[in-house]
């Protein structure tokens, strides 16, 4: 059977040299050793929804205040990923799980890093920074 999961877009519009610069949150794993959305599996019979907006503040210590549902995306054969973005949100992004990632950051979604995980690299093929 296949194992359902959540992704989180979080978005943030910066300027930059006076200039709106849109920056997308991404967090670094260290099991990986590269970037990717937060997220993570359902636990029990929980839905799409509370999973990402727990997944989201146990990842980031970001508080969902509004959001929508994006898209469903196959990411492995075994996972199949519902892609949610945050519109609204509450505090400021830290490592909320040393253990399992390093860094935390808003990048440029012109100029994001080269060392994505395969999921998100799909995510974002699939439209995850566009919608």
């Amino acid at each position: 059977m296949r194992q359902l999961s959540c992704g989180i877009v979080v978005k943030r519009v910066s300027h930059i040299a006076d200039r709106p610069v849109t920056e997308v949150l991404l967090q670094f794993k260290r099991r990986y050793g590269q970037w990717e959305f937060p997220g993570g599996k359902l636990d029990g019979n929980e839905v799409a929804e509370n999973c990402a907006r727990r997944e989201l503040s146990e990842e980031t210590g970001l508080l969902w205040i509004d959001g929508r549902q994006l898209f469903y995306v196959d990411h492995r054969s075994e996972f199949g990923c519902v892609m949610w973005e945050c519109t609204r949100y509450g505090g400021k992004a830290t490592v909320e799980e040393p253990d399992k990632q390093s860094a935390i950051g808003w990048f440029d979604v012109d100029k994001l890093p080269e060392n994505l995980t395969p999921d998100t690299t799909t995510s974002i093929a699939a439209g995850a920074l566009t919608r």
